[in-house]
This record gives C-alpha cells, sequence and structure tokens, in this order.
C-alpha cells in the first residue's frame, strides 16, 4: 500500500480508538445529579418513598432529624449487554489497529491477536466501575416554599420525583 493511503487509515483508527476510550470511560462514570421539587407539607411521602426504593434494592441507612434528611443506599448493576458490548468493540478496534501497526511496522503477527485481549480487559474495568454503592439522599428544606432536595442517579429521578409529589412511580 501506498503512504497516503496507510496513513489516513491510521488516522481514522487513531481516532476511532481514542472515541472508543472516552466511550469506555464514559459508561461508567458516576452519573449523580442533584434536583428540586416543590414540597406539600400535608402529605406524608415518606412510606412511599421508602417502599419504592426497598424496590430497587436500596436500603435506609441514615436519618437524621435535624438536617431532615434521609439516605438510602444499594448497589449499581453493571449491565450485562453492555459489558459484553463493550468487550467486543473494543477487540475489534483493536485488531484494527494491530492490523494497521503491522502494516506500517515490522511488527510480529502475534501482536495482532494479542491485542484483542484487551476488549475482556476493558469489559472487566467497566464492570468493575459499574459496579459500585449507590446513595439517593432526600432532603426537605422548610422554605420558604418548603421544597425537597434530592441527590441521586440520574436515571432514578424521574420515578423519585413522582413518589415525592404522591403519584405513582411509573
Amino acid at each position: 500500500m501506498t503512504l497516503p493511503i496507510l496513513s489516513s487509515i491510521g488516522v481514522l483508527t487513531g481516532l476511532l480508538t481514542v472515541g472508543l476510550v472516552f466511550f469506555v470511560r464514559a459508561a461508567s462514570k458516576d452519573r449523580t445529579q442533584e434536583h428540586t421539587l416543590p414540597c406539600d407539607p400535608s402529605h406524608d411521602v415518606v412510606p412511599a418513598l421508602d417502599h419504592h426504593l426497598k424496590g430497587q434494592g436500596y436500603t435506609l441507612v441514615a436519618q437524621d432529624t435535624v438536617a431532615r434528611q434521609l439516605v438510602w443506599e444499594g448497589h449499581g448493576r453493571p449491565s450485562g449487554f453492555l459489558t459484553l458490548f463493550l468487550g467486543g468493540m473494543v477487540s475489534v478496534n483493536a485488531v484494527c489497529l494491530g492490523l494497521v501497526l503491522e502494516s506500517v511496522t515490522a511488527l510480529p503477527p502475534v501482536v495482532v491477536p494479542t491485542l484483542a485481549l484487551l476488549g475482556p480487559l476493558a469489559a472487566g474495568l467497566y464492570w468493575r466501575q459499574a459496579g459500585r454503592p449507590q446513595r439517593v439522599q432526600v432532603q426537605l428544606d422548610p422554605g420558604p416554599p418548603p421544597q425537597f432536595i434530592l441527590r441521586a442517579q440520574r436515571h432514578e429521578l424521574p420515578a423519585l420525583s413522582q413518589v415525592l409529589q404522591g403519584r405513582p412511580a411509573g
């Protein structure tokens, strides 16, 4: 192959590798956010909130009446599909990178299959980082106006908002 073809393939493969590294890092990133909701003092939402969170695998670990704060903890389960998908993507990308490097340099042929082992390594890294303890904090700010301050994972916020507003989580 000519040098312009190899260099363009090398640049594209390098860009794909950089993008994939950032994708793997973003997949296991902590996505805790804070959200405020208006509070109706006439409704006791704690039993419904506790029931919902226990159904999600959380356990009440702290109850501070002075700070008006409740804390639940649970374990975040990593996605099996995403683990396999990320491992496969990294393996394919590493093989492509190895083939480009083999055609440009004098790498021994055993390097390409060896680079494919980066896939299971990346999958294990994702599995370990994504399977971490997660926390839900609900604090009552007495006002005025009274409101709930909610800290939880981004995907939990819509259901928790519904429960705190007295509607069933759907």
